[in-house]
Order: structure tokens, then sequence, then C-alpha cells
């Protein structure tokens, strides 16, 4: 099951603020899914599951042709991954990036600054 923290502050036109308590959501038919948090990027992708792995993750990247330019696996059970480039110069422009988690494949479009 998924939980969602919820905290709203509310700013009125004459600058008065009012900040309600938390409310949890709970969602119980959540699905996976997969959030690029920088996008466009430079030499390193963040990346948020909507719910952690439960399985080995394989990640990849391939150009606009399709051409593969780089493949890893990784154990790292994680909510939150940071993808490195290391040693890896990419040219700027579009890239598609996924990664395959828990059997299911996510696609995102990159841009490369």
């Amino acid at each position: 099951m998924e939980r969602n923290y919820y905290k709203l502050k509310t700013i009125d036109i004459d600058n008065k603020s009012t900040t309600t308590n938390v409310v949890i959501i709970k969602n119980i038919k959540s699905q996976q899914g997969l959030v690029v948090i920088n996008n466009p990027f430079t030499d390193q992708i963040d990346i948020r599951f909507d719910k952690m792995p439960l399985s080995k993750i394989r990640l990849q990247i391939t150009d606009a042709s399709g051409r593969l330019i780089h493949k890893e696996e990784t154990n790292t059970l994680s909510q939150y991954m940071r993808y490195v480039l290391a040693g890896k110069v990419l040219a700027k422009g579009v890239y598609i990036f996924s990664a395959e988690v828990n059997g299911a494949r996510y696609t995102v479009n990159l841009l490369k600054q």
C-alpha cells in the first residue's frame, strides 16, 4: 500500500497564510511509474519510481535512431536513483531512457544539454 503525505499552505491576497494539518492518502491500487527529475540533463539522470522496486532494475539509454548508448542492471532497491553516465560523452540532443522494473518497462524521452 502506498501512502502519500500532504500539507497545504495558502496565501491570501493580503499576504496572510494558512497551513493545514498533515493528511495521509492511502492508495492500495497504485501502480509503478517512473519520473526523471532533471530533464533536460547534463551528465547524470535523477530518477524517482512511484513505488519501491521489488526486483533488479535494468536501465538503458538509446539515441534517437535506436542505437544503444549504455545499458546496466542494478540491485539497488530504492525509490530514488542517480544514473551517472561515467565515461560517456553524449552530444546534445534527444535520447530515450528506459527502465525495466518489476516486469514492466517504462520509457522517457530525455534532452541532453
